[in-house]
């Protein structure tokens, strides 16, 4: 028995209609016809319509949670729903064992994270609206025409069938139908859908979905000065050494002191079920009451949170980032114990390092977060960024004798921030075999190009995986 026992692959795949906000969109694989990788935080929508927030967001409650990771190309879904999924915007999803949609992956959340996974189809995709548009700027729909008006299937024809149900004829180049009550017309290609049974976009409570999404903000209560997150980090001494630990296809690192004790965590992270396959059998072991810093709110740097509960004995400190309706759980149990501060100021000055504001775009949290730059006791200087893009990180003119390298070995925007020495330490935290494909050629190849010498945690053919030292 291990931690990969937690994981359940063969679940039952619900019939289930939520409310959710896009939390990564990647590219898997290269070309114009790769297909893309869209994950969705989401709740129940029934729940949200009765407006019962606060139970909602009870930390014993988690059946009404889910993510949903859809896998298509950008083309297909843009013509089949109407628009492209991007971070931050929010949508009604069907989804269902069986039908003519694109292949969805459901996670449901239990007690220890997101840890059973069903496989099935996604039945429509509703644009709803952006986080953009919640802030108060003007509303866009996926065509710009204001909203969540044009979102959702997308309409060619609206027709009567003899017994009156409305049917929507719908452009699926490619699928292949298997759910009653659907007739597909070969010569053009197209799918008539009932509404009776597949109506999103018939049935959508805009005002609900909004008051959701707007419950979602970070915890006001929780945003902290600059003086209070000072004083926790300020007071550990300066960290002797820097583990990247194996935690699979996650990030979760820890400074360490002279005796290798966990003085601050930076991430937090464990594999979602998607990823599940890729997590360690010897996990690490956290110390209660040790501060976390999280670069931003994705699951594979939060989901410690769940795995395990000495993480949540602790501050945390996190920047203040539009969440989705899972990460706000997360949030609203930290902030219910008075362990949140959220942060969203300039970087702070530390004794042993810099608390870094990555300098993104707010709606994209992998480059709008927190980095962390660090000195050892040696005086050598380490760069932790989380997912970030190199060029959010203003540190301009520095070099550094240690780098873990940005989002698992992806691909990247900006200069890899060069070496104090050739072939200094570089690490991916990684795990093998996971859906992304990381890491990515391209990634090593700059790195590398860069003077860099890379290791990974997941391992190579010459070295086992592991957890992985920068330092002393």
């Amino acid at each position: 028995m291990g931690y990969r026992d937690d994981y359940v692959f063969g679940a039952d795949f619900p019939q289930r209609r939520l409310y959710a906000r896009v939390a990564r969109a990647e590219q898997i694989g290269s070309g114009p016809y790769s297909r893309h990788s869209y994950e969705f935080d989401a709740v129940d929508v029934e729940v949200s319509s009765d407006g019962g927030f606060d139970l909602l967001f009870d930390a014993d409650d988690q059946r009404h949670f889910a993510l949903v990771r859809v896998l298509t190309t950008e083309g297909l879904f843009d013509r089949t729903f109407g628009t492209v999924p991007q971070p931050g915007y929010w949508f009604a999803l069907d989804i269902a064992p069986t039908g003519g949609g694109p292949i969805a992956f459901h996670a449901q959340l239990t007690a220890t994270g997101y840890s059973e996974m069903s496989r099935g189809t996604l039945q429509s995709a509703t644009f709803l609206f952006s986080d953009d548009d919640l802030r108060g700027g003007p509303e866009r729909g996926p065509e710009g025409d204001g909203g969540g008006s044009g979102g959702g299937l997308l309409q060619e024809a609206l027709r009567l069938t003899e017994d009156g149900v409305p049917v929507v004829a719908v452009a699926v180049d490619g699928f292949e139908s298997a759910r009653s009550g659907m007739a597909k017309n070969k010569k053009k290609n197209r799918i008539n859908v009932a509404l009776r049974s597949l109506g999103a976009a018939a049935s959508v409570d805009l005002d609900a979905a909004k008051a959701l999404a707007n419950k979602c903000e970070f915890p006001q209560g929780a945003l902290a000065q600059a003086g209070t997150i000072w004083s926790i980090l300020a007071s550990q001494p300066s960290p002797h050494a820097i583990s990247i630990n194996d935690v699979g296809q996650a990030s979760f690192a820890t400074l360490l002191d002279d005796n290798l004790r966990p003085l601050v965590y930076f991430d937090a992270g464990w594999p979602v079920v998607f990823n599940g396959k890729t997590a360690p059998r010897s996990p690490p072991t956290p110390r209660a009451g040790t501060p976390v810093v999280i670069s931003h709110w994705d699951f594979d740097h939060i989901s410690g949170f769940f795995r395990f509960p000495e993480l949540r004995q602790a501050p945390w400190i996190a920047p203040v980032q539009r969440l989705g309706p899972g990460a706000k759980k997360i949030a609203a149990a930290l902030a219910g114990r008075g362990l949140l501060m959220g942060w969203s100021g300039t970087s702070i000055s530390l004794p042993w390092g810099e608390l870094i504001k990555c300098s993104g775009l707010p709606n994209i949290v992998n480059h709008s977060g927190l980095a962390l730059m660090v000195t050892l006791q040696s005086g050598k200087r380490a760069l932790l960024v989380g997912d970030a893009n190199y060029d959010t990180i203003n540190l301009p003119n520095s070099s550094f004798d240690y780098l873990a390298v940005t989002h698992h070995g992806a691909l990247f925007k900006g200069v890899v921030p060069p070496p104090a020495a050739s072939n200094a330490l570089g690490i991916i935290s990684v795990g093998r075999g996971n859906v992304y494909g990381h890491p990515k050629a391209a990634s090593i190849a700059a790195h590398t190009q860069a003077h860099w010498l890379i290791a990974r945690t997941a391992g190579t053919r010459k070295q086992r995986r592991g957890s992985r030292t920068l330092g002393p």
